[in-house]
Parts: structure tokens; sequence; C-alpha cells
């Protein structure tokens, strides 16, 4: 079997053109591709394929294997009876087979099924009657093209090629061509298949071409686009063998215009998460029960009538405010914000920013850095609810809940009525089981107490001894205070019958209170003055004693400390002393005896040994000065 490989898809794609139309006859167990061991091999070197997709698409092969030997089973005849090649056929067969599979060493193309127009040299031999190029349009050609007599290239002998085999060899041919380039058009024509495959015809103002997308292709990428929408399309030139159409297999997709905004948008989308605003740690979670509501949405727009249709069928308790702004053009933006703080200023308990589908381009407004960070910035909790099930945006990361519609928004911020009736009357079936069980217990305490309980007719007696005995003492009480307050108002009328008796009693009471308060104004007068005398006493001795102690440290100093007057003495004697030294090394003390110094012309005293014949010197004396010049020097000896 050839080792050529080829994607999963193209074999899945294979496969079920056969199983479709049932044309067992036309199908060729050799083909490249059905080689899944080689698909295999190469899914399993393809090092950047990340695991969990490499799992699916050996899952994918094992079905693959499965259907092959359905359809081995289906065309035994067909395989059986397939006619040998003649040996003018066998150079393009064996070089087929003996073409080297693609490694994962090669240089890195833009796209998995890439290839230029020297590897198709390469790998496709061409026709005798095609000149050899090295490049597509001729580029890098070593010859040019030469388009030889038909008497020197097909030979009579050979077996002509069927429409299906040279429709198969311009399908090789075509492979690897537009794999580096983005298609633009308008889609038309568009069909969708049970399986999920997707055809549908690209054209421009000029031109038109096939194109399907498979739906193992569409597995990331959906084919969400309608009827007359501007894409952008990447795949590789293909020709459907049955309708012998030249068509474009597509491997991804975009809406024309859109790769700078795709961009734009996972760049903010990176930097907003760096920044920690996509953090679920800083959502805030939505009231349990939503008693008013703030949409912000264009009051023109759809979404705003799918919200209150929505609440008022769901939730018709909820109060419903308006934020209105704008949600799409250049404006959009700053509307969306100022319209996001006036809801949050509104003291509702959630928000709801919706708005209904559109383009990408028409979404903008809610990729906008701003709204972003308004959004984060909000102390309400915020529910968005933009575009479609399949339009995410920039805000549906930052907001606390992510709704797909608007209608999925405005059922996301609380349970229906029937929720709530069905709660509320679950919590009054929980009451009267409650108020059932309370009177349960109360029935078995009266039970247990009656039990306890005396007969009715001995615990009333019991009852009125108790209480007759009560009202004995209560009325004992009560006459004696009646008695005592009878014999005190007694006395008083004895004193009032007599008034005069009465105030010499008073007034003889008063004469005794004056003398017994003099008399403890006299003793507490004496306790201060006696308190007084031992004070006055005690500092009296106090400041004896301090005196002693003062004078006794004096006489204890004056001992120690030296005596002045003989220091003065002592130091005035050793002053006119050192007067007496001075004035005799006084050096013009000899001058006032009349002698004379010499002195040099610098004034230098000058010895006399050290005078010499001729020199002028100058004699000091007292009262002046004179020059002179010495004439001869006589020295006498020592001691003569």
């Amino acid at each position: 079997m050839s080792s050529f490989i080829r994607p999963a898809d193209d074999c899945v794609a294979y496969v079920e053109s056969f199983e479709r139309v049932e044309s067992f006859d036309r199908f060729d167990p050799e083909d490249p591709l059905c080689d899944v061991e080689a698909i295999e091999r190469a899914m399993l070197s393809d090092a950047p394929r990340a695991g969990s997709r490499r799992e699916e698409s050996l899952r994918a092969l094992a079905a693959i294997r499965e259907r092959l030997e359905n359809l081995r089973k289906a065309a035994p005849e067909r395989i059986a009876k397939k006619p040998a090649r003649k040996t003018s056929r066998k150079t393009t067969g064996q070089a087929l087979s003996e073409r080297p599979p693609e490694r994962a060493s090669d240089a890195p193309r833009a796209h998995p099924r890439a290839l230029d127009w020297r590897e198709a040299s390469r790998r496709f031999p061409v026709p005798d009657c095609v000149g050899q190029s090295g490049g597509a349009n001729g580029a890098g050609s070593t010859s040019p093209a030469i388009r030889p007599e038909p008497s020197a290239v097909v030979s009579t002998d050979s077996e002509p090629l069927t429409v299906t085999e040279a429709l198969e060899r311009c399908r090789r041919a075509l492979e690897g061509l537009l794999t580096d380039f983005w298609i633009a058009g308008e889609a038309t024509d568009l069909h969708r298949s049970a399986a999920g495959h997707t055809y549908f015809r690209l054209k421009d103002a000029t031109g038109v071409i096939s194109c399907v997308y498979f739906a193992g292709s569409a597995r990331n990428a959906p084919a969400d686009f309608r009827q007359g929408d501007k894409i952008e399309i990447r795949g590789w030139a293909d020709i459907f063998v049955k309708g012998g159409d030249l068509q474009i297999r597509v491997a991804e997709w975009r809406r024309a215009g859109l790769g700078a905004l795709y961009e734009a948008f996972l760049k903010l989308k990176a930097q907003l998460e760096a920044e920690g605003l996509f953090d679920p740690a800083g959502k805030t979670p939505l009231p349990r029960f939503v008693r008013r509501v703030a949409v912000v949405t264009s009051a023109r727009g759809a979404a705003l009538q799918d919200v209150v249709r929505t609440l008022r069928r769901r939730t018709p308790w909820i109060r419903i405010d308006l934020a209105d702004c704008l949600v799409q053009g250049n404006e959009s933006a700053e509307s969306i914000v100022r319209a996001l703080r006036l809801a949050d200023r509104s003291g509702a308990d959630a928000i709801l920013l919706v708005r209904g589908g559109g383009s990408l381009e028409d979404l903008q407004s809610f990729n906008d850095e701003r709204v972003a960070r308004a959004l984060a910035s909000l102390r309400t909790p915020v529910v968005t609810g933009v575009g479609h099930e399949t339009d995410v945006t920039i805000v549906d990361f930052v907001a606390d809940v992510r709704a797909s519609t608007p209608t999925a928004a405005a059922e996301s911020i609380s349970a229906d009525l029937a929720h709530w009736r069905m709660r509320v009357e679950g919590a009054g079936e929980a009451l009267a089981r409650g108020l059932d069980r309370h009177i349960e217990q109360a029935a078995v305490r009266i039970d247990r107490a009656e039990r306890h309980f005396p007969e009715p007719a001995r615990f009333f007696e019991r009852a009125t001894e108790r209480l007759a005995a009560v009202v004995r003492a209560r009325r004992s009480v009560t006459d004696a205070r009646f008695a005592g307050l009878a014999a005190r108002l007694d006395g008083a009328a004895g004193r009032l019958a007599s008034p005069e008796a009465f105030l010499s009693a008073q007034i003889r009471g008063l004469e005794r209170a004056e003398l017994l308060l003099g008399a403890r104004i006299d003793a507490v007068l004496g306790a201060c003055d006696a308190r007084l005398e031992r004070e006055k006493h005690a500092r009296d001795e106090a400041a004896r004693l301090q005196v002693d102690r003062n004078a006794r440290r004096l006489a204890a100093a004056e001992r120690w400390m030296p005596n002045a007057r003989r220091i003065t003495e002592d130091r005035a004697a050793r002053l006119a002393i050192l007067e007496r030294t001075l004035a005799a090394l006084d050096p013009d003390r000899p001058l006032r005896a009349g002698y004379v110094r010499l002195e040099d012309a610098t004034g230098t005293p000058v010895l006399g040994s050290h005078l010499a014949a001729g020199e002028r010197v100058r004699l000091i004396f007292e009262g002046g000065s004179a020059g002179a010049r010495i004439e001869d020097v006589a020295k006498t000896e020592p001691g003569s």
C-alpha cells in the first residue's frame, strides 16, 4: 500500500462519498486516501497536535477502519476484477507508490497541506507532453515548455485513461495549491447536509468557485455564515471526481475584513485577563430574589422587547428600569458607559446589558476597552446577553454572569413564578407539618401531666384551703398594721389636745438638742486644736533636726575644704618671688647700670668672641643707641 499520507478528514470524506451514493463499484481499497495506518503514523508523529485532538482523531480512525472493511466487503467483485495497468501506465503508478512520505522535519508551511510547484513536480510526474517547470507560472524553470508533436508523445499501444483516472491525476496535481492564501468573496447557493457538511459557492464580480466545508473541519469554527455574507476562506484546491467540478476544500474561514478586528479582540482579551478583570473571585453573585432590574440597551431594539416580554411572563413582580443607549456606531461605547453608570446609581438589584444579534462589526461596541473597564467598576451585579449563542464579546468575560441571548439573560436573573409558587406551597406544607408535630407533642405532654395530677375535687379542696390560709395571714398582718396606725393616731390626738404642753415639750427638746450640739462642737474644736498642736510640734521638731543636720554637714565641709585666705597669701608670696626673678633676668637691667649691648645689623645681640675687625655693630645703651665699627679685636685668655 502507498505510504502517501493524507489527513483523517480526507479519508472520512472519501469514504462518505461512496456510502452516500452507494457507488461501491468505483471504490478502490488501494487508494492512498484509504491508507489509515499511514495517517495514524503521521498523527502520532505530529508533535504540535494537542493531546485531546490527537485522541479524538485516533478514535475517528478506528471508526474509519470499520467503515473501510464494510466498503471492501460491498465491492469484492470490483476489487477482484480490477484490470492490471500496462507498462506505459506503471511508470506513473510506481512514481506514486515510491513517493516519500511527508516528514515532520520538512520545512514549515503556512498550512499542513501546503505544496509548492517543485514538491508537486517531484511527487507527481508530469506527462511527457508537458515541459518540466520548477515553480508556478514557470518561475524558476530549468527549460522552456515544449509542446511536441502528438505522434512523438502518444503511443498507440498505451491504454487510454478513463475520465475518472484523468480527474484523479488532475486532482492530485492540484493538491497543495492555494493553501497559503485567503480567498475572499460572497457566499451563495448555501446548502448544509444532514451529516453536517456545508456546500456553497464563493463568487466575486467576475468569477465563482464551488466550496465544501466538511463537518470534521468545522468542529472548531462552525459554518454559521448565511447566504450573501462576505467571507474569507482558506483551504486547498480539489476536484470532485463524480461531478468533474473544481472546488475548494475549506479548512478555516472568517468574515471578510474581520482579521484585524479579531486580532484586536484577542489582544484586548489577553490584556484584561492579565489585569485580573476576568477573575471569577471578583464576580458579584446575583441576589436570591430580584425586585428591580435596570436594562441597558436601545429603546428601539428588539432585545428590549424580548427582555420585557420574558420578565412579564416569568417574573411579573420585577420592576423594570430602562437605561437607553446606543448599541452600534462610533459613539455607542461612550453611550453604553454612561448608561451603565446611571444604572449602577439607580439602586437596582441587577443590571441587564443586552443587544440583539449582528455581525462582528455591529458588536464592536461591546469589545471596547472603555465599556469593559466601566463594567468591572460597577457595584451592581451585571448579566450580559449580547448577540446570538455563538457570539462572544469582551463584556461576556468581564460580566458577573454571561447569557447567550437577551432572553436567556432575562431568565437567568430570577426563577419564574411557578418556581416561587412551588417554594411557597412547599413552605406552607412544611409549616403545616410543623404545627401538626407541635400539637401532637403538646397532647403527649398534657397526657403525661394528667397522669401526675390528683383528682380535680381533691385538688380544688387543697387549693381552697391554701387560699384560706393565705387570706387569714394577710388579714392578721393588716389588722396589726391598722392597730399600730390607730395607736399612733390616738397619741397624736392626745398631743394636739393641749397645744401649750405640746409646744413646751418641743421647746425643751430643742434646748436639749442645742446643748448636745454645743457640746459636740466644743469636742470637735478641741480635737482639732489638739491635732494642730501636735502637727505644729512635729513640724518644729523636724525643722530643728534638719537645721542640726545642715550645721553638721557645713562643719564637715569646712574641715575638708582648704583655707582661702591662706591660699591667697601663699600665691601672693610666690608672685612676689617671680617678680623679683623676672627683674633680675631683665636684659635691659645692665643698661640702666651703664653697660652697653652689641647688636649686628639685624638687631641680634653679638657676643664678644664673635667680633671681627671691620664689622659694623650697633651699641645699645639706656636711652638710645649708636653705630660703631670694630677696628681690631684683642682676645684674652681665660683666667688672665
